[in-house]
């Protein structure tokens, strides 16, 4: 990304001419629009928000429309300017160069929000999460894979649900939904594989030493397994009115020294362990796709030390990342200062 502007966005109107392909610190108190500069970087590039699903929470309070444009270059195909505009219903506009698209450009990002510690102290949920996140920046063409498999999942618990029981529909889908949970497996244990060298390259330099931690995937099982699993627990689940069987119960488990982080870890090695995830899907989406993407980075380094604070920016050198602070970062190459929802000199 080379040039930044934002209107009504939250509490910011603030443009950046030029934008360095470095690490960039934006320091600042809280409160006063850090994490809502970061927010719009991942809404220009990737047409979302890291921290919100409620895109009509973007838009200033009093105003119509929050609007954030960008000048993108990339590696393999020619610069664009790419804009987002977000009303006070929260439908989204996109248009490139000027010309009005339905999804405009999802450009490679990876985010970082302090919620993101679940990934290892949380539910599996959180894991499964985070994979799926690993699985699309891997391959842009799997998150239409995701998605029929959540359809499909969403249609055998309504069919559950429904007042009569359809029973000749509910074979149907679940034989679909069997199929889906082993293509989402194959998909998610793939994406595990790609990011495991770099993961433990970095978890292994961040933590000097002090565990050794092991990423591992447990997938639902095969395709007849899981379908007898799903005939059976039936009538169960039309009771609950669940599915208990299926993609969406899969794990990954963060083992520190054999056992899982959750458990055992330290909120610094938790929230260390976390980082290097996020830093060694950066890694692997570059080495994959040939797309480096812009790492968006809210409050990073707290809990961190200092020596761990100073190993995870160093990780990113040879990055563009965006790194929220109250304080200067000791590694960056860049610093923009806010208060009051606008950028002031150093």
């Amino acid at each position: 990304m080379r040039s930044l502007r934002i209107t009504g966005l939250r509490n910011l109107d603030l443009t950046i001419d030029h934008v360095p392909d470095d690490i960039i610190a934006v320091v600042g108190s809280n409160g006063h629009g850090k994490t809502s500069l970061l927010e719009s970087v991942s809404v220009v590039l990737a047409g979302r928000s890291f921290r919100t699903h409620d895109r009509s929470a973007l838009v200033r309070v009093g105003h119509d429309e929050a609007v954030v444009v960008a000048d993108v270059e990339r590696e393999l195909a020619p610069p664009v300017r790419v804009g987002r505009r977000v009303d006070r219903e929260g439908r989204l506009e996109t248009r490139v160069d000027g010309q009005r698209e339905q999804r405009g450009p999802s450009l490679p990002v990876v985010s970082f929000h302090p919620d993101d510690v679940q990934i290892a102290s949380g539910g599996p949920e959180q894991r499964r999460r985070f994979l799926d996140e690993c699985v699309v920046g891997l391959d842009r063409g799997a998150a239409i894979r995701l998605r029929q498999a959540e359809r499909v999942l969403r249609q055998r618990t309504e069919a559950l649900r429904a007042p009569v029981l359809d029973e000749v529909t509910l074979s149907i889908l679940e034989e679909r939904l069997a199929r889906a949970s082993v293509e989402v497996a194959e998909l998610r244990a793939r994406a595990a594989e790609v990011i495991a060298p770099h993961a433990r390259a970095v978890i292994d330099e961040m933590l000097m030493s002090a565990g050794r931690v092991v990423v591992t995937y447990r997938g639902a099982g095969d395709e007849a397994t899981l379908l007898e699993q799903l005939r059976a627990r039936r009538g169960d689940d039309r009771r609950r009115g669940v599915t208990s069987v299926g993609f969406h119960r899969d794990d990954v488990e963060i083992l520190l020294d054999g056992e899982p982080i959750r458990r055992m870890g330290s909120q610094g090695q938790v929230r260390t362990v976390v980082v290097a995830l996020k830093v060694a899907l950066a890694r692997a989406m570059e080495a994959v796709t040939k797309e480096p993407p812009v790492l968006v980075l809210d409050d990073l380094l707290a809990e961190l030390d200092a020596e761990r604070a100073r190993r995870a920016v160093a990780m990113m050198e040879g990055m563009q990342a965006f790194i929220s602070h109250t304080a200067p970062v000791e590694g960056s190459g860049f610093e923009l200062r806010i208060s009051h929802g606008a950028l002031v000199d150093a």
